[in-house]
């Protein structure tokens, strides 16, 4: 072998492994579905859903999102799942989730009856990632570089039957969801409001103004619980009479469960009642708090009132939806909207377009075949070169 040869064959080698991985990452796109999106309409009704009507029970401190060491420390967790659970317990939580990428795990301590099987859904390059609550099995399908709007729902169609709730993870994280997008994609039941790496009260305020009826929920999403910046800083307070895992995600279903922001998951304040009593929403807090805020339509801010423990606030004019706001000196509260409704909550569901879809995989099955000849051809190229003393052109 010449020395020519001999200095271009690293350059070939990693020409060979860029070829095989984007190879890999373009092949989930062949399955790509198409859908006719729903037409998600603002809510309307002469009757209130109160998330929060169901006053019994107690309110447990709840983190749904962290991540302990897996896959052999690739996903950046830190901490054992025995040791993640006792870091939780010292802050006096009482119901800690470990969510690992594609893993469902589970500490020595948790209970069978109190265990929800949850892991963080992603593999992909910009962050879009879903929240599987009560997830029945791993999905591992993904579209690893861009996507589209039809791709977001896509992924939504694919892990929805295999688990109880489904979120939105941090969509502001990385832009990895645009507000826009939410006034079209449906069939999940939360949006990660509140995370450690953002904070996307906008793209949840675009949900609701649609029409399209998400509970918002907070948490740490930590990867090495040592760090008090990523610990104890978001959590969500549910509403149950029990920690045990039906009772947990039915109360998460219903809305009735507060987004918090804090420090060292200290609490300060609590939620005694919020009721709807003739078009007038009363709320009743344990204590004073700094400010108590009412959000509307778009995230207007219809209302604010200062250093009260209670709220009067009349529904009359209001046409959609409008959530509440609790400033406390140590801690931010986000409650769940009460929304206008005929009777019920309004569901959606997009509806696969078959034959589009057909189209599409046809088309994406004849482009890929193209591209794998095309690497067939050039890795001929590559071997004639090496086998052949004469030089033959690569590129």
């Amino acid at each position: 072998m010449n020395l020519k040869k001999l200095l271009l064959l690293p350059l070939y080698v990693i020409l060979a492994v860029v070829l095989a991985v984007a190879s890999l990452a373009i092949f989930p796109y062949v399955f790509t579905n198409i859908y006719k999106f729903p037409d998600i309409k603002p809510f309307t009704g002469n009757e209130w859903y109160n998330p929060y009507a169901d006053t019994s029970g107690e309110w447990f401190k709840s983190n749904f999102h962290a991540h302990s060491k897996a896959w052999g420390g690739l996903t950046n967790g830190t901490l054992s799942p025995n040791q993640l659970d006792s870091v939780y317990l010292s802050l006096g939580y009482d119901f800690i989730g470990i969510s690992n990428y594609h893993l469902i795990s589970k500490s020595a301590r948790t209970s069978s009856e109190s265990f929800i099987p949850i892991y963080e859904h992603g593999l992909n390059i910009l962050k879009r990632h879903q929240h599987p609550l009560g997830a029945k099995e791993v999905v591992n399908f993904d579209y690893p570089l861009f996507q589209s709007l039809h791709h977001k729902q896509d992924i939504i169609e694919r892990l929805r039957p295999t688990t109880r709730l489904l979120a939105i993870n941090h969509p502001e994280f990385l832009n990895s969801y645009d507000p826009d997008d939410f006034k079209y994609l449906s069939n999940y039941t939360h949006i990660e409001i509140l995370n450690h790496y953002r904070t996307s009260l906008k793209h949840w305020d675009v949900a609701l103004s649609a029409g399209y009826p998400a509970f918002g929920y907070g948490n740490d999403d930590s990867h090495d619980q040592t760090k008090t910046d990523e610990t104890g800083r978001f959590w969500t307070m549910v509403r149950a009479t029990s920690n045990l895992s039906d009772l947990f995600l039915d109360a998460l279903r219903k809305g009735n469960t507060i987004a918090v922001k804090g420090d060292r998951g200290v609490v300060d304040n609590e939620l005694r009642y919020l009721k709807i009593v003739n078009d007038t929403l009363r709320l009743k807090l344990s204590t004073i708090s700094d400010s108590i805020v009412v959000i509307g339509n778009n995230g207007e801010r219809l209302s604010s009132l200062a250093n009260s423990d209670s709220l009067l606030f009349s529904l009359t004019k209001l046409k959609a939806y409008v959530r509440i706001e609790v400033y406390n000196p140590k801690t931010s509260m986000f409650l769940n909207p009460v929304i206008r409704t005929e009777g019920i909550l309004p569901t959606y569901k997009p509806v696969k377009n078959a034959a589009f879809s057909f189209l599409v995989r046809i088309v994406g099955i004849t482009l890929y075949a193209a591209f794998l000849l095309w690497i067939l051809r050039y890795v001929k190229k590559i071997y004639r070169y090496y086998r052949n003393r004469s030089v033959i052109k690569i590129v």
